[in-house]
């Protein structure tokens, strides 16, 4: 079979020419090319967007219509897709509502819902007829499904309130439910809206919170022009008939005014009045003054069920005659329960807590198993405290109730006293009240630890003076000690030593031989040294205050120990005191010292004799000084000399303490001992 060939034919190697050339042409793409960033072009994709924070805002470019305008320059646009805006600036334009603007820039993330950061802002150059206003409820409004749409919605005027000089809103009944509308135009007069019908078109808006939450909604409108009346007010409604309070509840529905008449309770109290129409008694909201207790009133405003009964806000009132002030209803707990609200009643309560404000002083009392918030306009006296029994006159409204089968009954009130003279103390709060016995109790934890803290310190300063007895006990037992063993060496070492003395000194003038007589002189001599060393040794365990004395104290007894011995004036000086050193440092001190004075006596044959204790803060040492005036020596022939002058002891001593020691002297030119001591000072 022949072999086949690749390719097979021409028209085969142009195919696999081509097939190769794009594969080159894929293949040598760099391999980090990204696709282009998408331009966003529709309302709907603008506000959709949210820009993550660590990256780059996408283009847009958008066509649209103007339909709303804010004071800031914020402007709101809206295509066939949905409503976006342009981010407010100093430098947009005011187009008119309708405009079609064509705006590039880059995407801007609004509180919301996205917006655009305006590059350039292009007029198309041909007006259109506003989009029509989207129809919603006061729920479509809550739900923010329509924010930043131009909407309209109709409603029954409720109340109009100025904000500052520039605004002012319109509260708007819509359904069961209110609505604010606010104006960014003021006119010189309000318009007559209260309970007139409205139909509103504005921006469906609202305030945001930090989770991006609608807050409060509310409708923003340009001015006026933008209100539709559809339903003027009455236009005499005072002289509409009253409404039988028991009617109240029922004309809620009807979403207007109606009018009511009672004889006041007594003045304007927490915002309103409390009117009493025969044996029933009515809440009336209203911004109205100067109505006295015992005034006739009449009253129009929108009925609104409250907690417990139906009451009337955003009321006018007009005074039409007067009568006298209605006694206030005595009730019991059990009466409490069953209902009064918005009434004067009188009742006895029992004061759980009280509370001092600026104003005014307010109780949280409890009548039986209801609890009533008693609010005072003055302080009242201080004998009105937790646990005393008051009768309180003042008007009610029920803030808490629960449900008993079909029927609803008050467990909570608030009670506003007219004056200081509606509440009145039947008993005076016990004097274990809560209060004092809390003081007790904290005055008592306080004796406990302060007790506590007593028995502590009380314990240490045993244990200090138990330690302080007991070192005292130690040390007299030490001492103790160290006079029986000096007793002994005394008694016994020291006789001998002196019985050997006394025989060695009658041998020697009979030996006639020099050497051996040489020898026994030797020998009595060291003997004699070994006697004064045992007397030494004797009197330092007798006197074992030195080595809890400090240093100079230590060296003065032990000078004043040798000068009783000696004619000889021996002389101390110190320019340091109480100087605390090592025992075993002081005990080398003392006996280098001793040595030196004692060689200085017996062999020197020194009229004079100092001893000197400095401190050299330049090098941080101590120095001990022994000089003395006597015939002197050679220190080299000493050193020579096996035990000649106990140079060598010194020496021992002074090694032991890591101290130096210096031996000066001269035939002829006396002695001068010096240890130097580093890092006791």
């Amino acid at each position: 079979m022949p072999v086949p060939v690749w390719p097979p034919s021409s028209f085969s190697r142009i195919a696999f020419a081509k097939v190769l050339l794009w594969s080159l042409a894929v293949f040598c793409l760099p391999l980090g090319a990204q696709s282009p960033v998408q331009t966003l072009t529709t309302a709907r994709d603008i506000s959709a967007h949210v820009t993550p924070k660590d990256g780059d805002p996408p283009p847009v470019s958008l066509d649209a219509v103007v339909t709303f305008m804010d004071p800031g320059n914020t402007i709101f646009l809206q295509d066939d897709t949905g409503v976006t805006f342009i981010r407010a600036a100093k430098s947009n334009p005011r187009p008119a509502i309708g405009t079609r603007l064509r705006v590039k820039g880059v995407t801007h993330s609004g509180l919301i819902i996205g917006g655009i950061k305006p590059e350039t802002i292009e007029f198309l150059g041909r007006y259109e007829p506003p989009p029509a206003p989207r129809e919603i409820t006061q729920d479509d409004l809550a739900s923010g499904r329509y924010h930043y749409h131009y909407v309209t919605l109709s409603g029954v005027g409720r109340s109009l309130h100025r904000v500052g000089e520039n605004a002012f809103t319109l509260r708007l009944l819509t359904g069961a439910k209110v609505v604010e509308v606010r104006f960014d135009e003021v006119p010189t007069e309000l318009p007559p809206w209260v309970d007139a019908e409205l139909r509103i078109k504005g921006l469906a808006a609202g305030d945001i919170n930090d989770r991006r939450e609608l807050v409060a909604p509310y409708i923003r409108v340009r001015s006026i022009d933008d209100v539709e009346l559809l339903k003027r007010p009455p236009t005499e409604a005072f002289k509409s008939p009253p409404l039988p309070l028991p009617e109240l509840q029922r004309a809620i529905p009807n979403a207007h005014r109606v009018k009511i008449q009672g004889v006041a309770l007594s003045a304007p109290v927490a915002g309103g009045l409390f009117l009493r129409q025969g044996d029933e008694s009515v809440f009336v909201q209203t911004d109205d003054t100067g109505i006295k207790a015992g005034d006739v009133v009449e009253a129009l405003g929108f009925p609104e069920m409250g907690v417990f009964s139906a009451h009337l806000t955003e009321a006018e009132c007009r005074v039409v005659g007067s009568e006298p002030v209605p006694q206030p209803t005595v009730e019991n707990p059990g009466g409490l329960q069953d209902g009064r609200d918005a009434d004067l009643i009188t009742t006895e309560v029992q004061v759980a807590q009280r509370i001092d404000r600026d104003h005014g002083t307010e109780l949280v009392t409890q009548a039986g198993p209801v609890s009533i918030e008693v609010t005072s306009p003055t302080v009242l006296p201080r004998e009105v405290q937790s646990g005393a029994l008051l009768r309180v006159t003042g008007l009610s409204r029920v803030t808490a109730t629960r449900s008993d089968g079909y029927r609803a009954k008050p467990t909570a009130y608030r009670l506003w006293p007219r004056g200081p003279e509606d509440v009145v103390i039947l008993r005076s709060t016990p004097w274990w009240n809560s209060e004092r016995i809390g003081l007790a109790f904290a005055a008592l934890v306080a004796l406990a630890l302060l007790a506590l803290i007593w028995i502590a310190l009380l314990r240490r300063q045993v244990s200090r003076q138990f330690a302080v007895i007991e070192a005292k006990a130690q040390r007299e037992a030490i001492m103790e000690e160290r006079q029986r063993i000096a007793r002994e060496f005394h008694d016994t070492l020291e006789q001998e030593l002196a019985g050997l003395s006394l025989r060695l000194d009658a041998a020697l003038p009979r030996v006639t031989d020099e050497k051996a007589h040489g020898l026994l002189d030797q020998q009595r001599r060291l003997l004699g040294r070994l006697q004064t060393d045992t007397r030494d040794f004797v009197w330092d365990l007798r006197d074992a205050s030195r080595q809890d004395a400090p240093l100079d104290a230590a060296l003065r007894s032990l000078m004043e120990h040798l000068q009783v011995n000696t004619a000889v004036p021996l002389k101390f000086e110190s320019n340091i005191t109480e100087l605390k050193v090592p025992p075993l440092v002081q005990h080398h001190l003392l006996r280098i010292t001793r040595e030196a004075v004692n060689n200085a006596l017996k062999y020197a044959q020194a009229r004079n004799v100092s001893v000197s204790l400095a401190s050299d803060p330049s090098t941080n040492s101590l120095n001990l000084v022994i000089t003395d005036d006597g015939k002197g020596f050679d220190p080299s022939v000493a050193r020579a000399l096996d035990g000649h002058f106990g140079i060598r002891g010194m020496q021992e001593r002074t090694k032991k303490m890591g101290a130096d020691l210096e031996v000066v002297s001269a035939e002829g030119a006396g002695t001068k001992v010096k240890v130097g001591i580093k890092g006791v000072v």
